[in-house]
């Protein structure tokens, strides 16, 4: 009698240390997923895509990890969607993009991107660049654009307190970028964000910007409406604003440049108007 409670007992012990290794399994495995899409995150310049290793024009694709949508400019016109991780997988779609005539060079790499992105289905991440790749071999490679959206891991090395508020507008034929931060603004028209101009942030300006955006609800500020939609058919440059506070980073929705929602409005507006002001020093 005494065996068999002793048996019973070394065969509970064994189950529960092998239900405790598949839980510490399960728990390593999302914490490896989330860190991949969290490296993911961010804009990047295509460089290569199926044969074709110079590009006739600059094509870019953005990944927002917190709300996994996916936009960029696809050679005619900007797109926008979803896409969705699972360890080293990924797929897109649907895609939905703007509505420009462009000549056949052009659309003849859109369909051609587009089609890349439809065929994904997995994903690897070396340095800088990201792979897309399915059962026949690599797709596309994308090189990230320097000062383009940090990891959570990279912002928390950088410097846990520091809070950054950034604008940026693009279509087909322009690019604005202008982030401000209490030590400084930074702008670019460079759409690789390889080139910045650097002025002093005026503490007025600075105490007035955190005056407007330390109450604001992060879920709400991600689910933003934009009040007119002429950048789905390249009838206005695709906006977003972005506020980092330590380790959180909140993004808008995408909305017409000029037109913000009103609840940002006011905000989007000193962003712009402090932007205005450095450039002329």
């Amino acid at each position: 009698m005494k065996f068999l409670i002793s048996l019973f007992a070394i065969v509970m012990m064994t189950e529960s240390c092998n239900s405790s290794k598949a839980s510490t399994s399960v728990d390593e495995s999302q914490e490896k997923s989330n860190t991949m899409q969290d490296l993911l995150s961010g804009a990047y310049t295509l460089s290569e895509i199926e044969n074709i290793d110079k590009l006739p024009m600059a094509l870019s694709i953005n990944f927002d990890a917190s709300s996994n949508r996916v936009s960029g400019f696809s050679g005619c016109n900007s797109f926008f969607g979803d896409y969705t991780t699972d360890g080293n997988t990924i797929s897109f779609g649907p895609l939905a993009t703007s509505k420009k005539y462009c000549q056949d060079a052009q659309n003849k790499i859109e369909r051609q991107f587009l089609d890349v992105l439809s065929k994904t289905r997995t994903y690897k991440i070396e340095g800088n660049s990201i792979y897309l790749s399915n059962d026949d071999g690599q797709l596309l490679k994308a090189n990230k654009q320097l000062g383009s959206k940090p990891s959570k891991s990279d912002m928390v090395k950088d410097n846990y307190n520091r809070t950054l508020i950034t604008y940026q507008a693009q279509s087909r034929g322009m690019f604005e970028f202008v982030q401000i931060s209490e030590s400084g603004v930074r702008t670019s028209s460079d759409r690789n964000l390889k080139s910045f101009t650097n002025y002093r942030c005026d503490p007025k300006d600075w105490e007035a910007l955190s005056n407007m955006f330390q109450n604001i609800d992060n879920d709400e500020f991600q689910k933003l409406e934009a009040p007119t939609n002429k950048r789905l058919y390249d009838g206005a440059a695709h906006a977003t604003l972005s506020i980092i506070r330590g380790d959180v980073e909140i993004m808008s929705p995408s909305f017409d440049h000029g037109v913000p929602p009103k609840e940002i409005e006011e905000l989007v507006n000193k962003v712009l108007s402090i932007k205005e002001s450095v450039s002329k020093q």
